[in-house]
């Protein structure tokens, strides 16, 4: 789970923030530029993308928030993505992703998706 966070956490950077550098500026990081306008570039692209979420935040605080589609779609991401992992694991973990239970004929009845080597769903009656 751990590695998931962090690729996740890596990737979601990335194509926010465009921060890793490219194949020219690796080039000539090894021919001997050094590594300071590396690390320097990935602080200035990361402090950026931190002041268009601080500038959308104090908007939402002060109550007239500037649309910033960054943002929202950067949310919006994160809650997918962060909800994938957990249907994941979920899946992983117990073998199936259960859903809110309900009454059904005086018995509480979940239904579940079970993962089953045919694949397909079942009621499971839970008492």
């Amino acid at each position: 789970m751990f590695v998931y966070l962090v690729i996740g956490v890596v990737v979601w950077l990335q194509l926010l923030a465009n921060w890793l550098p490219t194949y020219a500026e690796w080039r000539m990081i090894i021919a001997g530029a050094g590594w300071n306008g590396f690390v320097a570039g990935i602080v200035a692209d990361l402090q950026q993308l931190a002041a268009r979420f601080n500038l959308w935040w104090q908007g939402v605080m002060s109550a007239n928030a500037a649309r910033d589609d960054l943002v929202l779609v950067a949310l919006a991401a994160a809650l997918i993505w962060l909800m994938a992992g957990l249907t994941g694991w979920l899946t992983r973990r117990f073998g199936r992703v259960s859903l809110p239970a309900s009454q059904f004929s005086g018995r509480s009845v979940l239904s579940c998706c079970t993962v089953l080597r045919a694949g397909g769903c079942s009621w499971l009656p839970w008492v």
